[in-house]
Formats: C-alpha cells, structure tokens, sequence
C-alpha cells in the first residue's frame, strides 16, 4: 500500500497524455517560466514554495493552482511533489475563480488531503498509465470546471486543435498556412479565431504540443537530439530554450540519466 506518500520511492515518473501531463516524485527546482496549461502542483508531505515575481518572497503552498501565462518560479528543495499540466479550453471560466492572487490559487489543506486520496489507496507502486490517470482525472475533475459547463468550440477549431495533436505539424514547415487552407481561412482570421475561442495563441499552442511529443519521443530515442529533430524542433538548442522558457528547466535538468526520471507516453 501506499500510505507513506511523503517518502516517495525510486525515480520519479512523468505520464504524457494529449494536451496532459502527470509528474510525481522528487522535481528539481525551476527558473522563471510559464505556459499556456493550467498546472496543478500538490506537495506529497511537505510544502512547495513558489512566487511569481523575483523580488517576491517564496510562498509556502502545500497545493496550488497556476493560470495559463502566469509567470513563476517553483522551488520544490527536492521534496516529493506531484505536478499536473492541463489543457482547459476554452480557458474563460478559469478565470472567474475566486481568492485567485497574481495569477496563482492557494489549495485548502482539506482539499489537498482529498485530491491525494488515490495516491495513498493505490495498491502499486511505481504508477502505470491506468493509475496515473485515474488520479489525474480525480484531481482535475475536483478542481476544475467540467467539459459540459464550458462553451462549445466552433467545429473549425475542434478539427484544427485535433490535427496538431496528431502531429500535423511535424511534417510541414509552415503548418498555420497549410492548416487556414484546409479549413478555407486566411492565416490571421485562423489565428484571431483561435484566440477568439481558446484565449491562446496559436503558434504558443503548436509549439506546446511540440514540446509534448518531444518528451513523448524521449522514451524511446536514442537521444534528446533525436527527439528535438523528430518533433519538430530545429536542434537540441532549440529545444531546450524553448524547454526552459515554459517549464523553468532544461531537458538535460530532467533527464540526467536512465534513471532520473521515467518517461510514460499513455496515449488514449
């Protein structure tokens, strides 16, 4: 069983989904960044701190929920953590919830108590595909608005936003130009209606997905360069500036080595 959570065993594992990614385990600390996902991080015993100005002070989180495009910085000091990235699209209703400071929401202890509630029943340890999305889907379902509350997507988009996570990108150097031609749209009436609906900018949003295939990729390359390459990505340079800028490390801070961190692709 795993009751002792707060002493989380052997390497630390990231589970990579389409537009989702579960972290658990022991996270070195980041440099300012952000993202276009929500992301959820839940310290496993002990506090996370975080700030999102320089000069600011670090704040104590034992939980806590970041808004797309809010820069910050996390330091985790290497205690057990576990961290969510989401997409939630379109992202308006995020931002009418309340006690939200600076872009960032501070989680109730009694509601952080509940969200690890699958971590301490699981029966196996390390996490699979299967368990790791049952506790994210719990943590994001308890958080989060459900996808029937949200506003429809125009189907233009829907069909847009499905292509990109299936990698169209990879394989045309100038994709918003063969993406607004196939749906009969100039490029800059695409990219004002995706924004329109979503709240993001589109290039911001392909490049997110390349950076998701590329750890995808990572499980099974030969190399990080490999990865860059297959994903879209110009070099390993390439990759680690933009790695860097969304989640404060570079992908050699995270894979070190075999045995630093587990990649998972679970692709549905």
């Amino acid at each position: 069983m795993m009751a002792q959570i707060e002493q989380w065993p052997g390497p630390a594992q990231l589970f990579l989904w389409h537009g989702q990614a579960l972290y658990i385990g022991r996270s070195p600390s980041s440099t300012f960044h952000q993202h276009l996902a929500l992301q959820i991080g839940v310290g496993l015993g002990q506090p996370i701190y975080i700030r999102t100005k320089e000069t600011a002070p670090y704040q104590p989180a034992q939980g806590f929920l970041v808004h797309p495009h809010t820069a910050h910085q996390i330091d985790a000091a290497d205690v057990p953590a576990l961290f969510i990235w989401t997409e939630l699209l379109p992202a308006g209703p995020l931002m009418s919830m309340e006690d939200a400071y600076a872009g960032i929401v501070h989680l109730e202890p009694s509601l952080v108590e509940f969200l690890l509630r699958p971590l301490r029943a699981a029966e196996q340890q390390p996490l699979d595909c299967a368990t790791a999305r049952l506790l994210l889907e719990h943590v994001v379902d308890t958080l989060l608005p459900k996808p029937n509350e949200r506003p429809l997507i125009d189907e233009r988009i829907a069909a847009l936003m499905r292509a990109i996570e299936e990698g169209f990108f990879e394989e045309h150097s100038r994709p918003i130009t063969l993406l607004a031609r196939t749906l009969h749209l100039s490029p800059s009436r695409l990219r004002h209606l995706f924004h329109a609906q979503t709240g993001l900018a589109l290039q911001r949003y392909i490049l997110w997905h390349r950076l998701l295939r590329a750890l995808r990729y990572s499980a099974s390359a030969s190399s990080l360069t490999t990865a860059a390459h297959d994903a879209g990505f110009a070099d390993l340079a390439h990759l680690s500036r933009v790695f860097r800028a969304t989640f404060g490390l570079t992908p050699s801070e995270i894979f070190k080595d075999s045995h630093s961190v587990q990649v998972t692709p679970c692709l549905l």
